[in-house]
């Protein structure tokens, strides 16, 4: 891309004397008019006001910078012009549209630093403090003096990661101060709201202000090695605490599940007692035994011949014998009974049960020291 040198101030022409610039009969035309005037051959007061005309008209666009408004002219969107003191841009296609008054068709563009300070009140140093108002704005001044005035809050807390004490502050640690040292810190003590006497500082409201001896000295929180809850304020999260008061350290109930040692092994001797006496019913139906017998050769000469006819002692080599028999005896039952048996204590004895504890001598959460400081 070419990039073209400014060019000087000069008009052409701008020096020519009287006569030598006449006016072109017909710009429109252009030089087609020389044929019918000057028979093709245009006089130099026509080319003297041709280039003077150039010459001007970019004169007019590096003064001005934006060429101003004309009803007459169309103007496309995002055209720049400028109308009454004040720029513009195009919004849409127009002409004939006056910028100050065509919202629709014209934006201002360009503020200048009367319109900022028109449109954009500076706010006052009240307004940025009290961060209320929000139809002013915040000049670099205003911030830098809105940040000085909150970090200059007499009785303010800050925390630092630091053991260095800056100027304007003192450790929030409880120390007896002078009244006359420190009158406003004293001052803004008085309309906390959390002055007690020493006694009362001492014992739990450490987190407070004390009035010191009474007349001449007055002392500061202390918050060292403290965790900081915010007050419950009716809110009854933290049920009945005072501002500024002390709580001592509690675990939330819980249980712990334990276990039991098992006991030596032992026994129990057992016995039962002596029921009654008691018989038993014995049933004998009674019995007999079939008998049969044989005679043998020698026992059949003692017999008659009678008695060899009977068939009952007929044969030779026969022996006697009795048959078997059951006896039939059976025993009835003696009745239900029963018996009480007893079993001995094993002896006093104990199960061993252990709750393991741990943790150290506080309870806490995890934490990051840092130092606390109070303005005065």
């Amino acid at each position: 891309m070419t990039l073209y040198a400014r060019p000087d101030e000069h008009i052409f022409a701008e020096g020519a004397r009287p006569g030598e610039v006449q006016l072109f009969p017909d710009l429109s035309r252009g030089w087609g008019i020389a044929f019918e005037q000057t028979g093709g051959i245009p006089p130099m007061e026509w080319f003297n006001f041709i280039g003077k005309r150039a010459d001007e008209a970019i004169r007019y666009l590096m003064q001005r910078g934006l060429p101003e408004w004309s009803s007459t002219e169309n103007y496309p969107q995002g055209a720049y012009i400028q109308h009454a003191g004040q720029s513009y841009q195009a919004k849409v296609d127009n002409k004939g549209k006056a910028p100050s008054n065509s919202f629709t068709e014209w934006e201002e563009w360009g503020l200048t630093r009367a319109m900022l300070e028109q449109h954009f009140v500076p706010s006052s140093q009240e307004q940025a403090l009290a961060g209320t108002d929000h139809s002013t704005i915040m000049t670099p001044l205003r911030v830098s003096q809105a940040i000085a005035a909150f970090s200059n809050t007499v009785g303010q807390i800050v925390f630092v990661p630091s053991i260095q004490v800056p100027t304007g502050y003192l450790k929030c640690n409880g120390s007896l101060l002078s009244r006359s040292d420190y009158p406003a810190l004293w001052d803004y003590a008085q309309t906390s709201g959390a002055l007690i006497s020493e006694t009362d500082w001492h014992q739990r409201y450490q987190g407070c202000f004390s009035c010191g001896d009474g007349t001449t000295t007055f002392r500061t929180p202390d918050v060292r090695g403290e965790f900081i809850r915010c007050w419950d304020d009716g809110r009854d999260v933290d049920h009945g605490r005072a501002i500024g008061s002390a709580q001592e350290m509690q675990n939330a109930w819980h249980t712990h599940s334990a276990s039991a040692n098992a006991a030596d092994d032992h026994t129990h001797s057992a016995q039962t007692d002596t029921q009654g006496l008691h018989g038993h019913t014995v049933h004998d139906p009674g019995h007999k035994h079939g008998f049969s017998h044989a005679l043998t050769a020698n026992l059949v000469s003692n017999y008659s011949n009678k008695m060899l006819d009977d068939p009952l002692i007929q044969g030779e080599g026969h022996y006697q014998e009795t048959s078997t028999s059951g006896t039939g005896i059976w025993l009835s039952q003696a009745g239900s009974h029963s018996h009480n048996v007893s079993i001995d204590k094993a002896g006093s004895h104990s199960h061993t049960i252990t709750v393991n504890g741990e943790g150290g001598n506080e309870s806490r959460p995890r934490n990051i020291a840092w130092l606390a400081m109070i303005r005065y």
